[in-house]
């Protein structure tokens, strides 16, 4: 396994859970500032729209748990194992291209009309 391919995936691993830490913690802070509106609407009045604020915040709070479930095991993933290259796999796209060469080449040449030389006198 190549060093520079490991390397890229462990960042895009990483950078995944950093993202879903972010998301987490955006869906944490919602969480509580609703859950903290929501006590004090329950303190201040015993009614009104009490229960749609708890149900939000306790809904955000909980998605922001899942999200940081999530990045800790985004985090924690085995890397795939990336195929090594050989230098067979290497020289066949070479060959592909002088292959290629070759044959436009005697392909012109086929096609070219044939040549008029001061040579050749006509009886």
């Amino acid at each position: 396994m190549g060093f520079f391919p490991y390397l890229e995936f462990a960042a895009r691993r990483k950078a995944r859970a950093a993202a879903f830490s972010i998301v987490g913690l955006v869906f944490l802070l919602t969480g509580i500032a609703f859950l903290g509106s929501a006590l004090f609407m329950i303190l201040s009045a015993w009614k009104g729209a009490l229960f749609a604020a708890q149900v939000l915040g306790g809904l955000f709070f909980g998605l922001g748990l899942i999200c940081f479930a999530i990045s800790r095991m985004v985090g924690r993933l085995p890397p795939r194992p990336v195929p090594a290259t050989t230098s067979e796999a290497m020289a066949l796209p070479v060959a592909h291209i002088i292959e290629g060469l070759i044959v436009g080449f005697t392909a012109g040449r086929r096609t070219r009309a044939p040549r008029k030389t001061g040579d050749q006198h006509a009886d």
